[in-house]
């Protein structure tokens, strides 16, 4: 392309890029980072034709779309510093060591045997692998795993080429090769079943059970697209997860890594349930049309001694109807008070 000084994929790339904010914002400023990078290396006009509008198309939607809050800051040694790891070298590089094998090594090797067909055109990736390191641009500094991820996509064919001239070299290199597959393969296996295996790890998943499933699809196939629910702000409840129903108040973690103020919500959501007799007021704020009370609307919200209480009566006198009953999950039609 560059022989034929074609701009067209530039430009059609350049637009594209520029929109992309309205979807995924991290993907939009990784492809404009390796594109600037690259503009930068070879120099060529043809990059202005996709500079010029992905970033006249782009920075506007970022403007609008700027949090109430700013979470960015600076930090070394990516998460080092905020937990048990020392701030040293040497634990800078076990960290990284142990949590991505020998990925990171067989890239940079890969860089190195492939840059006389390929120039540089791989080292803009690993401004991927830095920028996680020493900026946060979130309130969570785990959210930086985003641009890691990208890295390790894009990096991919450069360990697959060292790993392609291993296996063809000679039988001892391919023994190795065999053995790097496994390594890098298993470390990756390993860290899916500690997630999943629900007693190990910091964070055991216990993702969508049978019950979660049922009260998920009667959502979907029962209530309008437009209803507005009030239930648990966690980013697995199957309302959310499965029915893809609007909610007074999502996960708390990722508004607020988002940078929105949703204090007020969550306390009025919280309020709901612990204190019914007040419901109506909060129903008609925030115009809900139904109230779940499942596993973990008790577990969250409803006091102790409420939550070994059966579910009766008095749900129905300040939520409204009982539309659903089943498997631990009650659903509650508000019978109009919202209008």
């Amino acid at each position: 392309n560059r022989d034929r000084h074609n701009v067209k994929p530039y430009l059609f790339a350049g637009i594209f890029v520029g929109v992309l904010p309205v979807f995924h914002v991290f993907a939009f400023g990784a492809v404009l980072l390796m594109g600037g990078c690259w503009a930068f290396i070879y120099r060529s006009r043809s990059w202005l034709f996709f500079l010029l509008p992905s970033l006249s198309l782009g920075i506007p939607i970022l403007l609008w779309q700027l949090p109430e809050r700013d979470g960015s800051d600076w930090h070394s040694f990516w998460m080092l510093g905020k937990s048990s790891w020392e701030r040293t070298p040497f634990d800078f590089l076990s960290f990284w060591f142990l949590n991505t094998g020998l990925f990171i090594p067989l890239a940079l090797a890969g860089t190195l045997i492939t840059i006389k067909k390929f120039g540089y055109r791989f080292l803009p990736i690993y401004v991927l692998l830095i920028i996680p390191n020493i900026a946060i641009w979130h309130f969570w500094p785990g959210n930086n795993a985003k641009y890691v991820v990208f890295f390790l996509l894009l990096a991919s064919p450069l360990v697959g080429e060292v790993l392609s001239r291993l296996f063809f070299h000679s039988s001892a290199t391919k023994i190795l090769a065999v053995l790097l597959i496994f390594s890098l393969a298993s470390s990756g296996t390993l860290d899916i079943w500690r997630a999943f295996e629900g007693s190990s790890g910091p964070y055991p998943a216990n993702y969508l059970s049978g019950e979660d499933v049922l009260v998920g699809e009667w959502v979907r196939d029962n209530t309008n697209q437009d209803a507005v629910f009030a239930s648990a702000n966690t980013n697995v409840h199957p309302v959310r997860a499965l029915a893809g129903r609007t909610v007074v108040s999502g996960s708390p973690g990722r508004l607020n890594d988002l940078g929105v103020d949703w204090y007020t919500r969550d306390k009025d959501l919280k309020n709901l349930y612990a204190n019914p007799s007040e419901a109506d007021a909060i129903i008609r704020r925030y115009d809900i049309d139904y109230i779940v009370v499942g596993p973990y609307e008790k577990s969250m919200f409803i006091s102790e001694g409420g939550r070994t209480q059966d579910i009766d009566d008095s749900y129905f006198n300040y939520f409204g109807a009982l539309v659903y009953s089943t498997g631990g999950y009650w659903i509650y039609e508000t019978r109009g008070e919202n209008g």
